[in-house]
């Protein structure tokens, strides 16, 4: 007898991708967010989304935020094109792939916040 896959499976299959909560790849994610919303960004101008999406909460610095956009690149989730003008900037796009992962990406934070976060705050509000 085959058995049924449920909503809950899919979670934990999800959730058991990231075995602590230290390790939500929230940058990555930002970063996607804003190439997803403003394609043809440059590193400059993430910057400045993310701190606007964050409400100046995350203030990437060059040195997080270059590394990362070579890793995304290096993935396949992530192209990017140098411009020819005077002044050469690279502009960073999200690809098809990026798209998947990011829906990936947003699903596992839900399901943190959902599964682990609210709980927790639940259980100290009770007090």
């Amino acid at each position: 007898m085959k058995e049924k896959y449920t909503e809950k499976d899919e979670n934990n299959s999800l959730l058991s991708k990231f075995k602590t909560i230290e390790s939500l790849p929230i940058t990555r994610t930002l970063i996607l967010i804003c190439l997803q919303k403003q394609p043809n960004s440059s590193g400059y101008s993430l910057i400045k989304s993310i701190r606007n999406l964050t409400n100046d909460l995350v203030k990437l610095k060059s040195g997080t935020l270059y590394p990362e956009l070579r890793k995304l690149e290096n993935e396949g989730l992530v192209i990017s094109v140098l411009t020819e003008d005077k002044r050469k900037t690279r502009l960073y796009q999200i690809t098809d792939e990026g798209k998947k992962k990011l829906d990936e990406l947003i699903n596992l934070i839900e399901l943190r916040i959902n599964n682990v976060l609210q709980p927790i705050i639940n259980e100290y509000k009770k007090n």
